[in-house]
Order: structure tokens, then C-alpha cells, then sequence
């Protein structure tokens, strides 16, 4: 019951953002829980909305991963 209330409470957050966060996770070039680096591997991939949307929405981060993940499951 609790897990129902906290899933509703959630952020969304943009499809771009887990696809920039799918990439990066793809491209094996850094450890997903290294937010600045994952940021900076965006930028230089040219997800630049993406890293500027973690960038300014740091307490997201972990969600946008369990969200990121969630979509591989699928």
C-alpha cells in the first residue's frame, strides 16, 4: 500500500532525459551513481537538454535511474 502512495508521489521525468541516461549507461564509459561524469558524457554526446535538465534537478537523479531502468525492463 505504502509502495502505491510513494509511486504516485513521483516525478516525472522527460523521456529525453532517461534516453540520454540509456545511452550513457550504454556506452559503459562511467560508473551511472557518478552523476557529474554521467552529466559531463552527456554534453559531450550532445544530450545537452538532458544533462541541463540533471543538472538542475540533482534530487531526480535517482529517480530518473530507477525510471531509466524500469523502461530497459520492458
Amino acid at each position: 500500500l505504502n509502495e502505491n502512495k510513494k509511486k504516485g508521489s513521483l516525478m516525472e521525468i522527460p523521456k529525453y532525459v532517461l534516453d540520454g541516461l540509456e545511452t550513457v549507461r550504454s556506452s559503459g564509459l562511467t560508473n551511472m551513481l557518478d552523476r557529474p561524469t554521467v552529466i559531463d558524457i552527456m554534453f559531450s554526446l550532445d544530450y545537452n537538454d538532458a544533462a541541463s535538465w540533471l543538472d538542475l534537478n540533482k534530487k531526480e537523479y535517482m529517480e530518473a535511474l530507477m525510471q531509466m531502468g524500469q523502461l530497459r525492463k520492458k
